[in-house]
């Protein structure tokens, strides 16, 4: 299993066999109280995976995950133009949905 940690800027996967991955995890970063519920903040940490498969990943991130945090793991599909493209697996992203 080979990391990269910071993440390049566009993960991308060659080969369907061996696909790339990317673990992120979230964690709050502003206390939750009742009338913060619709304002709070995430820390992401974000993982890239290569050279290895989705159990895998999925036994690193258990074992790299602290109490109070989340993971999601998503896999890169085939690279096909200029855009890399993430597809979810696994996980929860808390900050979907709450931009814009």
């Amino acid at each position: 299993m080979r990391f990269v940690n910071p993440p390049q800027s566009d993960l991308r996967s060659d080969n369907s066999e061996n696909p790339a991955y990317q673990v992120t995890f979230w964690a709050r970063s502003t206390e939750l109280t009742d009338d913060s519920e619709h304002e709070q903040s995430f820390e992401a940490e974000v993982w890239q995976l290569a050279d290895t498969n989705v159990k895998e990943v999925i036994e690193w991130a258990d074992t790299k995950v602290e109490p109070h945090r989340t993971y999601q793991i998503a896999v890169a599909t085939e690279d096909t133009d200029t855009v890399s493209n993430l597809i979810v697996l696994f996980g929860e992203n808390p900050v979907a949905g709450r931009l814009g």
